[in-house]
């Protein structure tokens, strides 16, 4: 996606760059029992970096559609005062997108992708462990199991009434197991597939519920330079408001259908 980040046509590109940058950190944390640390360590860090560097771009992406598409729903004297906030935050987007490329182009970002290559072809395995030596259908289900148990806590220590913030670690938990279960299913098969689909469905409702609440604060802030438009976010926070309600009322359901469903692959 390299390519299509830099081109600037698709805004996919930006999400799945960023995701790709997500998942192998995820796997390298995952796997880190078989490789060298110290290598391991030193690229989920430069993965953090360049993905962060992305993280505004795509964060003004969903925010600009989101945005777009609630202002449907306002009566049409308060669609026109949307056109001042879309371009405020295409300003921004602007800025955010100079930096990508900023560090796109840098020699810093040409080392990553050599060691990337250098991992791909020669991945740096551990010599202070046998582990690496195992069968690994000997380690998949322990490795889901680490994850599943604190994405399991995770939701324990939220109990019944969560914050916007113990909800967000939930998904974050949610993403880094299922990203494990889908490392494994070369070698656990449909079980490991299947239970990666169901946390993904918890990973899109609380996704869905963070967008909310990232919308939510930048909308707020957006009424202190326009002005002019106040009136039509307030009837965008309303929408807001309600959605994030209709999540919190589907989440516990979600939840309650994967937590039924043990995996078997992982005994």
């Amino acid at each position: 996606n390299d390519a299509g980040v830099r081109l600037g046509h698709d805004a996919e590109a930006v999400h799945q760059f960023r995701v790709a940058t997500r998942r192998l950190r995820a796997d390298l944390r995952t796997f880190r029992f078989a490789l060298d640390s110290v290598a391991t360590s030193a690229m989920r860090d430069e993965l953090q970096w360049i993905g962060g560097v992305l993280g505004p771009v795509r964060d003004l992406d969903v925010l600009g559609e989101r945005i777009a598409t609630n202002a449907q729903s306002l009566p049409e004297v308060d669609r026109a005062e949307i056109v001042a906030v879309l371009d405020l935050l295409d300003r921004k987007r602007s800025l955010a997108r100079d930096r990508a490329l900023e560090a796109l182009t840098s020699v810093r970002y040409d080392r990553l992708l050599e060691t990337l290559v250098g991992f791909a072809d020669q991945p740096p395995l551990s010599t202070s462990s046998n582990s690496a030596e195992r069968p690994a259908t000997s380690r998949a289900g322990k490795l889901v199991r680490r994850r599943w148990k604190q994405l399991s806590a995770a939701v324990d220590a939220a109990g019944p009434e969560p914050s916007d913030e113990q909800l967000h670690r939930i998904r974050l938990a949610a993403k880094r197991c299922r990203y494990a279960a889908d490392a494994v299913v070369p070698v656990a098969g449909r079980p490991a597939r299947r239970f990666a689909a169901r946390i993904e469905q918890v990973q899109g409702v609380l996704g869905d519920y963070h967008d909310s609440v990232v919308a939510d604060a930048w909308l707020r802030d957006a009424a202190t330079d326009a002005v002019d438009a106040r009136l039509a976010i307030g009837g965008l926070l309303a929408i807001e408001r309600d959605e994030r309600e209709r999540l919190r009322a589907e989440w516990p359901t979600v939840w309650e259908r994967v937590d039924r469903s043990k995996l078997r692959f992982w005994r």
